[in-house]
């Protein structure tokens, strides 16, 4: 089951600013709506982002994490992509300004939604560490050799989450990191080949006692 976010693909763009606080609200509410009383949760980018919050927000209803090219603070960003997000101008002719006309409910509020997506960037400080360590699901890190994220801000989640109790195989960690070779952040979501059976297995495993 996929859930397209406030403003993508095919879900309504509405008149309200974005948040992730909200759009973590409204996959929650959708999937209790659905009747499920858990679910593993992965999301992307910006659906990496909402996960983390829904793995702190709703504990009892994320079973397992994966976040795919996702971060907690925006300081993860390269200094370069802060300080050059996306415009309508730089997007024009882009595959997410053709995708977005093609299934839009109603294209033409395009240059609104950038500008709502510019905003919510901006406003977003992170997530709290304090908030990150209390994350009970077992989670997946996955992101690209080149991806729009720094490594070590992944390094760094990674311990949050856990793996600063690494005992080099003597304890076993509920958590795991991965790294995709020659993997950037746009292409990450086409390689099934690398991503998949490093996500399947995860998700098969048995739950940690």
């Amino acid at each position: 089951m996929a859930f397209e976010l406030e403003g993508h693909g095919r879900t309504a763009d509405l008149d309200r600013p974005l948040s992730w606080e909200q759009m973590t609200d409204d996959v929650a509410a959708a999937v209790k709506k659905l009747g499920f009383d858990q679910v593993d949760v992965m999301g992307y980018s910006l659906g990496g982002v909402m996960a983390l919050r829904m793995g702190v927000k709703y504990p009892s209803l994320v079973r397992k994490l994966v976040v795919v090219s996702g971060l907690y603070s925006p300081a993860g960003y390269y200094p370069a992509i802060n300080a050059n997000w996306p415009t309508v101008q730089t997007l024009a002719g882009t595959p997410m300004e053709r995708e977005y006309a093609q299934h839009a409910l109603n294209p033409s509020r395009w240059p609104i939604f950038v500008g709502k997506m510019d905003q919510a960037l901006k406003n977003f400080k992170g997530w709290p560490e304090s908030e990150l360590r209390s994350i009970k699901a077992p989670t997946l890190l996955v992101f690209g050799d080149n991806d729009a994220v720094q490594p070590e801000y992944e390094v760094q989640l990674f311990r949050m989450l856990g793996g600063d109790k690494a005992m080099g195989g003597f304890t076993p960690l509920v958590n795991q990191i991965a790294v995709l070779p020659n993997t950037t952040h746009f292409s990450i979501f086409v390689r099934a080949d690398l991503l998949m059976p490093i996500v399947n297995p995860f998700l098969d495993a048995p739950m940690p006692k």
